[in-house]
């Protein structure tokens, strides 16, 4: 189930985002980042468990950024980010 990221979130978040910067594969976001900026978040739930996570930028006139789309790599290829974007 997609839905907005909570405050609870924010080490799930954080964690997805580290494994992946660790390879290269995305950018680093700070700790302090994320916590301020949770509720621009959309996170992927399953079984109660944060499996993949997405970060929107609003800018202007309509415009929506994807930021930091990610899935636990345990859960990949089941269109868990299809259907957070």
């Amino acid at each position: 189930m997609v839905r907005k990221a909570q405050n609870k979130d924010a080490r799930a978040i954080f964690s997805l985002i580290n494994f992946y910067a660790a390879q290269g594969q995305m950018l680093h976001r700070p700790w302090k980042e994320i916590v301020d900026l949770i509720y621009d978040f959309l996170v992927y739930e399953w079984n109660e468990e944060v499996t993949g996570i997405c970060s929107l930028k609003y800018g202007w006139d309509r415009l929506v950024e994807i930021r930091s789309l990610a899935v636990h790599p345990d859960y990949c290829h089941r269109g868990f980010a299809t259907k957070i974007v």
